[in-house]
């Protein structure tokens, strides 16, 4: 964002709320969060204040998966498989797939219905959007 000062945090607010009136989107100020790096406290306090969001954590996730973090990890996974049994009602668990799956590498991530009976596009398009491996298997996805 550029240098800690007052300016740019009015900068950014308004930026932020052009983005919402051109593209009729909402920012959810809420969920956001400013990071300070050598600010005082108190400036940093302020700043939250204008920009009307919480103090930013390095550590976050996305959608349920930790950002930055190894998504080859069967335990960076465990919030999307929560998130997939809560939508199919489903009852297993992460060693019970493994054991039908085998190693993935015949089975489409996104293609096939491996999870349920509908495809993980479907269930979870947020995340079919956003994924740049539209044709990976679940071996190559990391599962």
């Amino acid at each position: 964002m550029g240098k800690a000062n007052m300016e740019n945090v009015w900068v950014m607010r308004c930026i932020l709320k052009n983005m919402e009136l051109i593209l009729g989107l909402t920012v959810n100020f809420d969920k956001c969060g400013l990071l300070g790096v050598n600010v005082n406290a108190r400036k940093l306090e302020e700043m939250l204040e204008i920009l009307r969001c919480k103090i930013g954590n390095l550590h976050f996730s996305y959608l349920g998966i930790s950002v930055g973090t190894h998504y080859k990890r069967a335990s960076e996974w465990n919030g999307v498989v929560k998130k997939i049994k809560r939508r199919s009602n489903g009852e297993w668990s992460y060693g019970e797939l493994m054991r039908v799956l085998g190693s993935g590498q015949d089975i489409q991530f996104w293609e096939e219905e491996w999870v349920g009976e509908e495809l993980l596009k479907s269930m979870i398009p947020r995340f079919f959007n956003l994924n740049t491996d539209k044709e990976g298997n679940v071996g190559y996805m990391g599962l």
